[in-house]
């Protein structure tokens, strides 16, 4: 109730929809950001240090593992998720060959290129590209496709941020031209 003292002072007696509305967000614990037109708002107030949240123009996911059917059913899962919550998906592809990893050994530590051993260790790669997302919800959903990654499969993530053009950067209004002489006697004086 010590909210309805403070919020008194800024609501007129007569306006009762604006004490209605602040009623019901004192008892939700939100905070309104605008009272009614002609009072000052409460989140003027409390949120004038908060950032805006982030946009990102692309968020691209690239899983890598040993088994291209589980990448598979990985990157179903992740873009059926994506488009529950109403997230743009963009392009989902993989490369045609995986990174093949060899090392041969010898099997005998005294008998030298006689008998030998290789191992090999293929690495299988899915990319999937997110488009148009705000900072909050690149957060939720990154962190929900992160907590159900399955085991063996390693996630990189590559944000690409929407961001205003800095001031000096920006083109000037018109560029400055040098008066040249005309003649060679100018060119002397």
């Amino acid at each position: 109730m010590n909210i309805l003292r403070d919020v008194s002072k800024l609501v007129c007696k007569t306006d009762r929809r604006a004490l209605a509305s602040l009623l019901k967000y004192a008892e939700t614990g939100l905070k309104p950001q605008y009272v009614c037109k002609g009072h000052m708002s409460l989140a003027s107030q409390t949120d004038q240090n908060e950032d805006l949240d982030k946009l990102y123009r692309m968020v691209e996911v690239e899983v890598r593992g040993n088994d291209p059917a589980v990448l598979k059913s990985y990157s179903w899962f992740t873009t059926t998720a994506a488009m529950e919550l109403g997230i743009t998906v963009g392009e989902c592809w993989t490369p045609r060959k995986a990174n093949h990893e060899r090392l041969t050994l010898l099997k005998s530590v005294h008998i030298y290129k006689k008998h030998r051993v290789q191992y090999e260790i293929r690495t299988y790669f899915r990319f999937m590209q997110f488009l148009r997302l705000t900072g909050s919800t690149a957060n939720t959903f990154l962190e929900y496709i992160q907590r159900n990654l399955p085991e063996g499969v390693a996630m990189k993530v590559t944000k690409v941020e929407i961001t205003a053009i800095p001031s000096h950067i920006k083109t000037h209004s018109e560029p400055q031209q040098l008066e040249l002489p005309a003649t060679v006697e100018e060119r002397n004086l």
